[in-house]
């Protein structure tokens, strides 16, 4: 977890509700530990070299008494370090597990293609073996490994410091014995501890050992001089698994049994936090996305067909056809044939209230007819008055449980049941009319590029309504709701259905997004001005028309996000180009035309001056701190900007709020504009660009007129001069967008670090020679006055 803390970058540049390194669902807690990391690791080390050098200074070696002296307790014993046990297995442990992690990390570097990777790969890719994170990862692992090997060497020397060799007892001999008794002895042993006769390994290297203490010369000098036949047995590193880390005993076995049960739960712990985070990776494309939209299925689409090269149309279809897009269109279609149901069961039940009051009796016409139109008057003012205490009853109960209230079925305006009433139908006729439906160009290129897919997915067999308690009857029935034959069933199998638009939710969301890119053409129609005027609106589908507009400008946005975050610029700037089509209800936002178009709207509206237009009054590169910028820094672009459209906008908002009478304050907090500010670097001479980082400008009152941007990037890895190309693009207006353009040069680092030693140097010297001016000005004046004093003699 130090690692990961400690190695963490922190000078990210991606946008900030996205870090590229540490993800939310994988370190729930890392931030708060972040800042301790590096002082509890400092902490350790220190802790550790203390207890090195006191190890060397207290465990220095001592000659092993002689077999004829008298040893004391301080000469002969030295205390274990069981404290060092632990640290060894973890040590041991963790050089065991990051070689693997260093393995996998050169294994994935090399495999890695920024070209063929996926999005979830480029969104986070593996750890380059050139760079500073991998250096500390190989560091780790060998400051661990040698670690561990002068512990383990520690351990092994006071174990060996403890243990008395004695060849004597070990032959069961008399102190003093000579050569020839210990070699009778020997023998004897060895007819019973020989591993061939069946005795132990260990015991019949120790007699061997003891042999060879009293019988050869070499060994017994060993012997007296160092406690052991085969010479000093202190080690300085050992790397070698020792016997009491696999088979500990006392005390300290419960420390390791459970250290070794901890490790056991942590791996458990960490591949499945390996797993989620392979999950997260998968999935990390819709940070951005799941933060607007809940649908999961429509990041994996999105994710699947969005391209680095998608054209404006073509983002469009896939936003349009996202499966909760599809879902919500079904859904709309479904309220619509409830609202339909609920209207005319209400119509029913008013006919049968009304009753027929017509009829004769057995006598013919009545005398009392006065009297039968009182009672029928009676009668109907004691329905109504029924209805409405029931309505009444229905308004309490909505604002009690803070639910809407419940709409009349007899008020709701459905243009297949009320005449003059416009809605989709009206919608689909008029762009027919103006030669805009079915869809043109690239829109319906896509369609029929997808048909198989849509029909597979969406065809469905007709729908089946329930008009009152007693019967149900297809949708699809002579003489009862003919109107919507058309609209909502073209057949009545999928199988047979061939063109997708024959879909009723794929006609609803291609009509509804073939309308909004159109807009102008459809409000700018006279009926549909009379008709708003006079209710006649089909509530129901502009209101889902409108739900639909919302959902797809988050979703724009929330690819654009993405799209910034995997630094996939031409995605980026065609996804910013289609959010602005989308928001100002054109079919391009590149085309001259349409420039041209929405400029004369603005010079109408807001006057001469009053195109959006964002002046760049000062931009500038650097590393902060630094005279110079380096391969690798960490760089930042500031850019300060004016808004020439701000007194011309404040203006006309003041008129407009005067007008309706509305507050102007909170109509100026209310406003919102969105500048995105990309920047690409292009090495002077190289064709290559690369796409550095992305930072949005937020204007949140009408009336600001500046402000500022401070972006921070990566400085380029080759040393050369660049040519920084800034793109401002506003996903508000259409033609407002400029480039600009910032030289600057990457230096070597080492060339840097250099420089910066040779200026420190220079300003030593200055410092040096400084001095010696002001000692000989110093002797100067002792001169003058000593000629001074001399005169004054004379």
């Amino acid at each position: 977890v130090f690692f990961e803390i400690a190695t963490a970058d922190r000078n990210s540049t991606a946008h900030p509700s996205i870090h590229p390194y540490i993800h939310p669902s994988i370190h729930p807690s890392l931030g708060s530990v972040c800042d301790l990391s590096v002082p509890l690791f400092v902490l350790f080390c220190f802790i550790f070299i203390f207890h090195a050098a006191h190890n060397y200074r207290t465990f220095s070696y001592r000659e092993h008494p002689k077999n004829n002296e008298m040893a004391t307790e301080d000469e002969t014993t030295r205390a274990v370090p069981y404290h060092l046990m632990p640290l060894c297995a973890v040590f041991g442990m963790y050089a065991f597990l990051a070689s693997i992690r260093a393995v996998y990390q050169i294994q994935a570097s090399y495999r890695f293609d920024p070209k063929t990777a996926t999005t979830a790969e480029r969104v986070s890719p593996p750890t380059p073996v050139a760079s500073k994170r991998f250096l500390y990862l190989i560091l780790s692992i060998f400051g661990s490994i040698v670690s561990y090997g002068y512990m383990v060497a520690q351990v092994n020397n006071a174990i060996a410091d403890n243990f008395v060799f004695d060849p004597y007892e070990i032959l069961e001999l008399d102190v003093g014995s000579d050569a020839e008794d210990a070699r009778k002895r020997y023998r004897l042993l060895s007819k019973t501890h020989h591993p061939d006769k069946g005795g132990d390994d260990e015991t019949f290297h120790r007699i061997n050992l003891a042999y060879r203490a009293l019988s050869d010369e070499v060994s017994r000098e060993n012997w007296e001089k160092y406690g052991h036949p085969d010479g000093r047995q202190h080690e300085t590193i050992s790397l070698a698994m020792p016997d009491w880390l696999l088979n500990p005993s006392g005390g300290t076995a419960v420390v390791l049994v459970l250290l070794y049960m901890g490790m056991f739960v942590g791996l458990i712990v960490y591949v499945i936090q390996y797993g989620k985070r392979l999950e997260a990776k998968q999935k990390l494309d819709s940070d951005s996305l799941e933060a607007n939209v809940n649908g999961k299925e429509d990041v994996k689409y999105l994710q699947e067909h969005l391209k680095d090269d998608s054209s404006h149309y073509e983002i469009l279809y896939y936003i349009a056809s996202t499966p909760e897009n599809m879902k919500f269109a079904e859904g709309s279609l479904d309220k619509n044939l409830e609202a339909i149901r609920k209207k005319k069961e209400a119509m029913e039940e008013q006919r049968k209230n009304k009753g027929d009051d017509f009829g004769l009796d057995d006598g013919g016409w009545a005398e009392d007819d006065d009297e039968e139109d009182e009672a029928t008057k009676a009668k109907a003012a004691l329905l109504k008055k029924e209805e409405d205490d029931r309505k009444m009853a229905a308004r309490q109960l909505a604002a009690a449980t803070g639910k809407p209230i419940p709409e009349d079925p007899l008020s709701v305006k459905i243009e297949s049941m009320d005449e003059g009433v416009l809605g989709q139908k009206w919608v689909e006729e008029s762009l027919t009319k103006g030669g805009m439906w079915p869809p043109k160009g690239d829109l319906a290129k896509m369609i029929q590029t997808n048909s198989t897919y849509l029909i597979d997915k969406y065809a469905k067999p007709p729908k089946i309504v329930t008009l009152n308690d007693s019967s149900r009857v297809q949708l699809i029935r002579k003489n009862d709701v003919s109107e919507l034959k058309k609209m909502y069933a073209a057949a009545t199998a999928p199988s047979n259905i061939k063109d997708p638009l024959d879909i009723p939710s794929v006609r609803r969301n291609m009509l509804t997004l073939t309308g909004r890119l159109h807009s102008t053409y459809l409000n700018t129609q006279p009926i549909l001005l009379e008709a708003g005027a006079k209710g006649l609106i089909d509530k129901n589908y502009f209101t889902q028309t409108m739900q639909f507009r919302q959902r797809n400008t988050m979703l724009l946005d929330a690819c654009l996000r993405m799209a910034l975050h995997t630094k996939r610029f031409n995605l980026a700037k065609t996804i910013v180009e289609t959010l602005t089509m989308f928001k100002v209800g054109t079919d391009s936002a590149t085309h001259q035309t349409n420039k041209d178009w929405f400029k004369d709207i603005m010079h109408k509206q807001y006057g001469p001056d009053g195109f959006p237009t964002i002046k760049v009054v000062e931009k500038r590169v650097e590393t902060e701190g630094q005279n110079e910028i380096a391969t690798g820094d960490t760089c930042a672009l500031f850019l300060h900007m004016e808004r020439t459209h701000a007194q011309r906008f404040t203006e006309a908002k003041l008129a407009q709020c005067k007008k309706q009478g509305q507050d102007p304050r909170m109509a100026m907090q209310l406003y919102q504009e969105c500048w995105w500010t990309m920047m690409r670097a292009n090495k002077i001479g190289d064709n290559e660009e690369t796409f550095l980082a992305a930072w949005p400008f937020l204007v949140r009152s009408i009336a600001q007129k500046e402000g500022k941007i401070k972006v921070q990037f990566k400085a380029p890895e080759k040393p050369g001069k660049y040519k920084l190309l800034i793109d401002i693009k506003s996903q508000d207006f259409i033609g407002a967008d400029q480039t600009l353009e910032v030289d600057f040069e990457v230096l070597p680092l080492e060339d840097v670090e250099r420089k910066e030693k040779k200026e420190e140097e220079g300003q030593e010297e200055e410092e040096e020679n400084d001095e010696d001016d002001d000692d000989d000005d110093d002797d100067d004046e002792d001169h003058d006055e000593e000629d001074e004093e001399s005169k004054k003699e004379k």
